[in-house]
């Protein structure tokens, strides 16, 4: 699901499908526990950020934190969905 595209969360079935994405990735995280400690795991993200392309560690996506936004409008409409 691509969360970039203009047209942001178009349906309560696609926040249904997200949710469920969610939910398996949580039954998965439980069997695959790790424990890192504070330095671990800020080694562990600057890993994962040194495998970003160069230009896309310069981008600035959401200047205005406008996705944060988008974000929690979509999960109210998610949570209305269950009523």
């Amino acid at each position: 699901m691509n969360t970039k595209d203009s047209s942001g969360f178009v349906s309560a079935a696609r926040l249904r499908e997200r949710a469920a994405a969610l939910a398996r990735y949580e039954v998965w995280d439980q069997v695959h526990r790790e424990t890192l400690d504070p330095a671990g795991a800020i080694a562990a993200v600057a890993s994962l950020y040194r495998l970003l392309p160069e230009a896309a560690r310069r981008r600035e996506d959401d200047p205005g934190f406008e996705g944060v936004g988008k974000m929690l409008d979509a999960l109210a409409l998610l949570g209305h969905s269950h009523g």
